[in-house]
């Protein structure tokens, strides 16, 4: 006959589960860093390629903004991440809450735990199954998503704006006179 479970065998498995999700966690700000990374590599090389072009009729202000608008699919990835990020911080709540109940109360009965061990993937797809469109949105506005996608953008729209690639014809000319 096995022995019967007991609250520190509960205990070893939400500290696994927990350091597990807190890693895991991380693990997204890890990706989203090399996200943001490709983002500003693809950007500012797109808008540098949009000033060395020389076509004879490039279309100068278009080609900087299509150029600054390079890094929007790597800012919709970036907010998918943190959507999905979102999803554990739910479980992690739940085992905090778990810790916090054994430490107000140290003769607490396993019966009396809110939640079970070992559930953060049933409780990681029903949070991610209630992100709905605002919930994408909300990733979308925090600010550890926007940046450095938006000054990229930001960027490339006030150099066609101010400074805007002139014909190679016309920059020929302005250096002789």
């Amino acid at each position: 006959m096995a022995d019967p479970v007991t609250l520190a065998d509960f205990i070893g498995l939400y500290e696994k589960e927990y350091l597990l999700l807190v890693k895991t966690y991380e693990d997204y700000n890890n990706q989203s860093l090399l996200i943001k990374g490709w983002s500003v590599t693809v950007g500012m090389a797109s808008i540098l390629a949009a000033y060395l072009a020389k076509p004879p009729d490039r279309p100068g202000r278009l080609a900087v903004l299509i150029a600054a608008c390079s890094v929007l699919p790597f800012l919709a990835l970036d907010t998918l991440w943190k959507a999905l990020q979102h999803g554990y911080l739910l479980r992690i709540g739940e085992i905090e809450e778990v810790f916090r109940q054994i430490a107000d109360n140290p003769k607490i009965g396993l019966g009396d735990l809110a939640g079970a061990p070992l559930q953060g993937f049933e409780t990681w797809a029903t949070g991610f199954d209630k992100v709905s469109l605002s919930g994408y949105l909300k990733a979308f506005w925090n600010s550890t998503v926007l940046l450095p996608h938006i000054l990229i953008i930001g960027f490339g729209i006030l150099l066609a704006w101010r400074f805007p690639p002139k014909p190679a014809q016309q920059t020929a000319q302005g250096n002789l006179s």
